[in-house]
C-alpha cells in the first residue's frame, strides 16, 4: 500500500482590513463544508494595501516567510472570527460563543469536522463534549 508521506498545504492569503477579513470568513464557511481533509487550509492576514509581491520588493523575503509562519489553520480562525468580540471569561459570553458556533455547525459543515469542532468549542468553554452535545438541537440565529 502506498502512504501520502506530506499533506498539501493551501494559503489563504488576505489583507488585514475588513473587506480583507469579510473575505476570509466567505472562504472559511466554504472550506467548512468540503469532505476532503487532505488538503490543509491556512489563513494569512497581511497588512492593510500590502500583497505578497509588495512585502518582498519592500521587506524581503524573510518577511513574508515570518507571515505564513503565523498563519492560522481553519479552526483556529473560525473560533477566533466567532470569538473577537467576546471574554470567554465571562459566562454569558461563553454561551454567545456556544450558540454562534452551533449556529454555523448546523447546516454548514461537514460531519466530521462538526464533532471536531465541537470537542474545541467544549474545551474553550470549559464543558465537557457531553455536556454540550445535551443542548437543545435547534439554535435560532443571534440578531
Amino acid at each position: 500500500t502506498k502512504r501520502k508521506l506530506a499533506s498539501t498545504i493551501s494559503l489563504f492569503c488576505f489583507d488585514g482590513d475588513t473587506a480583507g477579513k469579510t473575505a476570509a470568513w466567505r472562504a472559511a464557511q466554504l472550506l467548512l463544508q468540503r469532505e476532503d481533509y487532505d488538503n490543509e487550509a491556512k489563513f494569512i492576514f497581511l497588512p492593510d494595501q500590502q500583497d505578497p509581491d509588495s512585502i518582498i520588493k519592500e521587506q524581503g523575503v524573510n518577511q513574508l516567510r515570518q507571515h505564513f509562519k503565523n498563519s492560522r489553520s481553519l479552526s483556529e480562525f473560525f473560533f477566533q472570527h466567532l470569538s473577537q468580540d467576546l471574554k470567554l471569561s465571562e459566562l454569558e459570553h461563553r454561551a454567545k460563543l456556544i450558540k454562534r458556533v452551533e449556529e454555523h455547525l448546523a447546516n454548514n459543515c461537514h460531519p466530521i469536522l462538526q464533532q471536531l469542532l465541537r470537542q474545541q468549542l467544549a474545551k474553550k468553554v470549559h464543558m465537557s463534549i457531553e455536556h454540550l452535545q445535551q443542548q437543545p438541537a435547534t439554535v435560532q440565529k443571534e440578531p
